[in-house]
């Protein structure tokens, strides 16, 4: 879930704050990936602007140009896409909404501004 975003004044850029709470658990490895990373969910470190999330994290910072991003949350340890529609509390506030897919399920949203 988002929990905060900030504008760098410097770049433009927004940095963005995902809440990886709910998602701790033995050997469970999350990625978040979406249209700023061509939905690629290779692990690649966290300065690259492509998020991994190890047990021990409880939230993490990304980097994304203003726009419209769209975004899902990837099993790693289990080499599956997390199901939004089952728990959407859980990955989003009740403000941002979601949108359908290609393949009849939810992705998450931000429109950075």
């Amino acid at each position: 879930m988002v929990i905060s975003v900030q504008k760098n004044p410097h770049t433009g850029y927004y940095h963005v704050t995902f809440s990886l709470r709910q998602f701790r658990g033995a050997s469970r490895r999350i990625v978040i990936a979406g249209t700023f990373n061509a939905w690629s969910t290779e692990y690649v470190p966290p300065t690259s602007g492509i998020v991994h999330a190890p047990d021990r994290d409880k939230a993490i910072t990304i980097e994304l140009p203003p726009g419209y991003h769209e975004y899902k949350y990837y099993d790693a340890s289990r080499q599956c896409w997390m199901e939004i529609e089952r728990e959407p509390d859980i990955y989003h506030a009740e403000d941002q909404p979601f949108t359908g897919n290609p393949f009849g399920t939810l992705n998450c949203w931000l429109l950075l501004e």
